[in-house]
C-alpha cells in the first residue's frame, strides 16, 4: 500500500496500515541541509531587524523556531523521500533493553 506525502514526517511516524514505526529516508546530507537552512535564515532574519551583541543569544533562539515551524510546512513536503524503511526499536538513545530479561 501506498504512503501519502502528509503521512511522512521528518523523524518517525507509524504506518497506518500495519502499525509499525518507520523512518523516511532522504538524500545524503538532508539533515545538515536542514540545519544549515534553517539556522542561516534564523540569522537572516535576526540581522534584519537588528541586535545588540550580547543579546543575540536569546534572540537568535527565538528566530529558530518559526523558521522550523516554515520547513516542516513549506519546505519538507518538496524534498523527495528516497524510501520508507522500519524505524529502529530505539532511534535516539541506546537502552539498557531490560524489558526482554
Amino acid at each position: 500500500m501506498w504512503l501519502l506525502l502528509k503521512q511522512i514526517r521528518v523523524w518517525r511516524f507509524n504506518c497506518p496500515n500495519c502499525r509499525k514505526s518507520l523512518r523516511a529516508v532522504y538524500f545524503p546530507g538532508y539533515l545538515w541541509v536542514r540545519v544549515i537552512v534553517i539556522y542561516a535564515g534564523a540569522f537572516v532574519l535576526a540581522w534584519q531587524r537588528g541586535w545588540h551583541d550580547s543579546f543575540i543569544v536569546f534572540v537568535f533562539g527565538f528566530y529558530v523556531l518559526p523558521m522550523l515551524i516554515i520547513w516542516e510546512f513549506f519546505i519538507h513536503p518538496l524534498v523527495p523521500v528516497r524510501r520508507v524503511e522500519p524505524a529502529p526499536r530505539s532511534m535516539f538513545f541506546t537502552t539498557l533493553d531490560l524489558s526482554n530479561r
